[in-house]
């Protein structure tokens, strides 16, 4: 059966380029997907990328975070020991102007005293003269010796004191006291060996008084 002219005849050369136009709208749409693909993957490789370094800093941030916490906690144990050591610096520094107070008065004190122990020895050497002593010895001997004989003397006095209270001396108050008379005559009449002894004492007492105020003015 043949076909008629009026039937249109297919056409392929229009079908070829509709294909090839398709094809080619199909392979823009392939190269665009393609390359939305490509763009896609980068992407996600950068929120990877970036999510990995968010991770990190995190981690970082959290690791600071922790030394930042020990670090006050190490600020806060330091100012609370230094408080303390402030508290026991403030008690010290009180207790040593207490103590420097104390001191300058005792050294004050030991100064006054120092001052009046050289006063009071002085005195002494004023008092206790080499020379004056050696005339008081010179005296005390003139005069011994003028009685030819201390025992005599002595024999004498009391001989004196029995003519004078013979009655009271039978009575034994009467005689008690004329013995204490007796007593303190002889004591007024002391051998010059007993006056040297006591003047030999008097001058070891002012030469250790004279050492112990030379040791006290080094010490000060």
């Amino acid at each position: 059966m043949k076909m008629s002219n009026s039937e249109t005849e297919f056409d392929y050369q229009s079908v070829l380029e509709t294909c090839e136009l398709q094809g080619q709208s199909v392979k823009k749409a392939l190269d665009e997907k393609n390359q939305s693909d490509s763009s896609y993957k980068n992407e996600l490789v950068n929120l990877k990328t970036l999510k990995r370094e968010w991770k990190e800093k995190n981690e970082t941030m959290f690791e600071i975070s922790l030394m930042l916490k020990r670090n006050l906690q190490k600020l806060e144990n330091t100012m609370n020991r230094q408080s303390i050591v402030n508290k026991e610096i403030t008690s010290v520094q009180l207790k040593t102007t207490s103590l420097n107070s104390d001191l300058k008065k005792q050294s004050d004190d030991s100064m006054r005293k120092t001052a009046e122990m050289d006063q009071n020895l002085q005195k002494l050497h004023t008092h206790f003269d080499e020379r004056t002593l050696e005339a008081e010895i010179t005296n005390v001997t003139t005069d011994l010796l003028s009685s030819q004989d201390i025992e005599i003397h002595l024999q004498n006095e009391f001989q004196k004191l029995l003519n004078t209270h013979q009655f009271e001396f039978k009575n034994t108050y009467a005689r008690c006291m004329i013995l204490k008379m007796l007593k303190k005559k002889l004591g007024e009449n002391l051998g010059v060996t007993v006056l040297k002894k006591k003047i030999a004492e008097k001058r070891k007492n002012i030469q250790f008084l004279t050492n112990q105020i030379e040791k006290m003015s080094v010490k000060l």
